[in-house]
C-alpha cells in the first residue's frame, strides 16, 4: 500500500542517522501502530463488507481504541523498559534472595505506575466500546387490518438476517379488560401512545394501531416505546401495507435503540421542514412523501457514522441491508408470503 510504503521510506532515511538506536524502539511501535490500523480498516471490509471513508474511520471508536492500546505499549516500556548498570552489578553481586527484596523495593514504584496506567487504559477502552442493544417487543394494540401471520412472518425474516437483537412478538391483543379500575381510570380519555407506554412497563416496545395517532401521520417515539399506525396507509399504497410495516419497525427500533443505548437522537432530528433529502433522521413533509422515503430508504454518511461507533460496524452493515427491503423483495421470502399467506407485495 501507498501508506506502508511512504512509511518504509521515512524509516530507511532515519537509519543511517548515528541517533537511530536510540529512537528505533519509538519507529518500530508507530509501525506496528500504522498496522493495525490498516488490518483493521480491512477487516471491516473483509467481514461486514462496510468501507467508511477514511476521515469517518480516523474518528472512529476502533482506531481510538487501536491508539489507547500503542499509547499503553508505550507508557509501559517506558516505565519498564531501562534498567540502569549500577543495577546490573547488584544484581551480580547480592545472592537471589537480597536480589528479589531489592528489586520489588526499587520496582514498587514501577508495578504502581504501571497498574495506574493499565486501569485508565481498560477505563478508556471501555468507554470507546460500542454499545449493546436490547430485544424490542411488539404487540397490537388493536385488532389488525392485515393479515397478522404475514406480519410475524416479516418480522422473523427481520430477526434472520441479523444475531445482535430481535423483534419479540406479543401474540395477545391488547385489550382494556387486562388492566385494573385504577389504570382503566388513569387511561380515560388518554391518546393511543398512552396505552402504549403502560403496556411496554419500561421495556423496548412497539405498537401497531390501526387508529389515527395526530399530526404526526405514522409514528410515533418518545425513549424506549413507539406507535406505529396503519390508519389510512390503503388510501396511499402501493408500496403495500407489509412493506410501509416493516421499513416503520426498521425505523423504530433503531430510534429505540438509540434513545435506549446511545443517549438519544442526533441533535435536530425530525425538526419540521418543507425540505427533505431523504435521510433517515429528517422529518417527512409531506403524507405521500412516506412512498418515496421507502422506496429510496438510506443512511447518510453521517448516520453511517452515528451507528458505527454507537453500535458497532456490524449493526450499520446490517442495518443498511435491513432499510433497503432487497430482503422483503427476494424471491424465497415474496414466494412465502405469498403460498402461506396470499399476500402479494406488488400487484399484478
Amino acid at each position: 500500500m501507498l501508506i506502508l510504503d511512504f512509511w518504509n521510506t521515512i524509516v530507511a532515511y532515519f537509519k543511517d542517522k548515528p541517533y537511530w538506536s536510540r529512537i528505533q524502539p519509538i519507529i518500530t511501535l508507530l509501525s506496528l501502530y500504522l498496522i493495525a490500523l490498516i488490518l483493521a480498516y480491512q477487516y471491516l471490509i473483509w467481514q461486514f463488507h462496510f468501507s467508511p471513508s477514511i476521515s469517518v474511520y480516523l474518528r472512529s471508536y476502533i482506531v481510538k481504541q487501536i491508539t489507547l492500546i500503542t499509547a499503553g505499549v508505550g507508557a509501559l516500556f517506558l516505565v519498564f523498559g531501562y534498567t540502569t548498570r549500577r543495577g546490573r552489578q547488584r544484581r551480580l553481586r547480592h545472592r537471589k534472595l537480597l536480589l528479589l527484596r531489592i528489586y520489588i523495593a526499587r520496582s514498587g514504584k514501577r508495578l504502581v505506575l504501571s497498574g495506574a496506567i493499565l486501569t485508565l487504559i481498560m477505563a478508556l477502552f471501555l468507554y470507546f466500546t460500542p454499545h449493546s442493544v436490547n430485544h424490542i417487543r411488539v404487540r397490537f394494540l388493536d385488532e389488525p387490518e392485515f393479515d397478522e401471520g404475514a406480519f410475524v412472518y416479516i418480522l422473523y425474516e427481520l430477526n434472520r438476517l441479523q444475531n445482535a437483537w430481535y423483534f419479540e412478538m406479543d401474540f395477545d391483543v391488547f385489550n382494556e379488560a387486562e388492566l385494573t379500575s385504577v389504570q382503566r381510570q388513569k387511561l380515560r380519555d388518554s391518546s393511543i401512545f398512552d396505552i402504549a407506554v403502560l403496556v411496554a412497563d419500561g421495556k423496548p416496545f412497539i405498537g401497531i394501531t390501526s387508529r389515527k395517532i395526530g399530526e404526526d401521520y405514522f409514528w410515533q417515539n418518545q425513549g424506549k416505546v413507539s406507535v406505529v399506525s396503519t390508519w389510512g396507509w390503503k388510501e396511499l399504497a402501493p408500496p403495500s401495507i407489509y412493506e410501509f410495516l416493516a421499513h416503520a419497525v426498521i425505523v423504530q427500533s433503531l430510534l429505540i435503540h438509540l434513545n435506549s443505548n446511545a443517549g438519544g437522537l442526533p441533535r435536530g432530528s425530525f425538526l419540521e421542514s418543507r425540505v427533505s433529502s431523504n435521510d433517515l433522521f429528517q422529518f417527512t413533509p409531506r403524507r405521500y412523501a412516506m412512498k418515496a422515503t421507502i422506496l429510496a430508504a438510506r443512511l447518510s454518511p453521517e448516520g453511517e457514522e452515528l451507528l458505527f461507533n454507537a453500535f458497532g460496524a456490524e449493526y450499520v452493515s446490517v442495518y443498511s441491508k435491513l432499510l433497503g427491503l432487497d430482503w422483503l423483495h427476494s424471491t424465497r421470502v415474496a414466494q412465502n408470503l405469498q403460498h402461506a399467506f396470499g399476500v402479494r407485495l406488488s400487484p399484478d
